[in-house]
């Protein structure tokens, strides 16, 4: 797991979003000091991971204009997956480790303060994305490699033809709950792109020979948007991918490896973040590239998270 720091040409984008979350293989993230009464609108969010030289352990953290907040305790490893910001809370999943466990445990923090929400002392379990919705908080993620989601804390296992399978990426529209992710074909082994409405499945085309996955999820009125890549079993670079209402667009080939990380949609414009070569954080705009993060082959980036405030991206 790479540690997380945002570097200058990806501070810069961050500044302009609601909530942002970046990764290069550097220390910590250095945090100057602001004047939050200076900081009104938009607030900045980041959340992710940091490696304690000191500790020798991963700390999930939070972090908004300025301020620094670790999730896990001193004595746990944590990792942070996914925000979502309602009013004036703040959910943070992804999942912490107590040196008594040698498994991680599904948790998310509202305002900083962690709620367990499902152990596998074998394999361990883990939060991969969150939503709020009113008073509805949903999780997704697995649990001994099964894919599930958590109404309010409460289990809801996914069902597919094997329970190999993830849940990635969760959207709440009026009564419809989609979750997106993955479950690997009995059969042929390969990973099959897909999403769950209501708890029901659907799979999502892919070349004939190829492996897929669902990043992330987005609704616009009776648009289904999934995003994240195809693979060819015996090859090498992933595509970057997405689907719209079933139908398959890659936004590369796969003479380089590419994959879609989150979307985002305001008014009829379509955003996506993600990466090419492994290495470098792009931003897509209406299919086309309006950013990216070109670093030194010693560092990397990614877009993990994408937001428009107002009308900044």
């Amino acid at each position: 797991m790479p540690n997380f720091k945002i570097s200058a040409a990806l501070y810069a984008l961050i500044i302009l979003l609601f909530s942002a979350c970046g990764k290069v293989n550097t220390p910590a993230p250095e945090v100057k000091p602001v004047d939050s009464a200076a900081v009104k609108e938009p607030h900045v969010y980041l959340i992710g991971t940091t490696w304690s030289e000191a500790d020798k352990k991963y700390n999930a953290f939070a972090w908004k204009d300025g301020n620094l907040a670790f999730l896990n305790s001193s004595d746990e490893v944590g990792s942070a997956m996914s925000i979502a910001v309602q009013g004036g809370d703040i959910f943070v999943g992804g999942y912490i480790k107590k040196p008594s466990n040698e498994s991680q445990v599904a948790t998310y923090w509202k305002n900083g303060i962690p709620t367990t929400i499902e152990a596998d002392q074998e394999f361990g379990s883990s939060v991969q994305n969150i939503a709020v919705s009113g008073n509805d908080v949903y999780a997704v993620g697995w649990v001994n490699g099964a894919a599930k989601y958590w109404k309010n804390g409460i289990s809801h296992l996914l069902q597919s033809p094997s329970m190999r399978n993830t849940a990635k990426a969760v959207a709440v529209k009026g009564d419809d709950l989609y979750i997106g992710g993955y479950y690997t074909d009995p059969d042929t082994k390969k990973s099959v792109p897909a999403y769950w409405k209501n708890d029901v499945l659907v799979n999502l085309p892919a070349p004939a020979g190829h492996h897929g996955m669902v990043n992330d999820i987005a609704i616009k009125g009776n648009d289904i948007y999934a995003v994240g890549y195809t693979l060819e079993v015996d090859g090498k670079n992933e595509v970057a991918t997405y689907w719209k209402n079933g139908k398959r667009v890659a936004l590369s080939d796969d003479s380089r490896s590419s994959s879609i990380s989150c979307i985002t949609i305001s008014g009829d414009d379509i955003y996506m973040a993600g990466e090419v070569d492994r290495s470098t954080m792009v931003c897509w705009k209406n299919d086309k590239i309006i950013f990216t993060d070109n670093k030194p082959a010693s560092e990397y980036t990614y877009g993990n998270e994408i937001f428009i405030y107002k009308k900044d991206i």
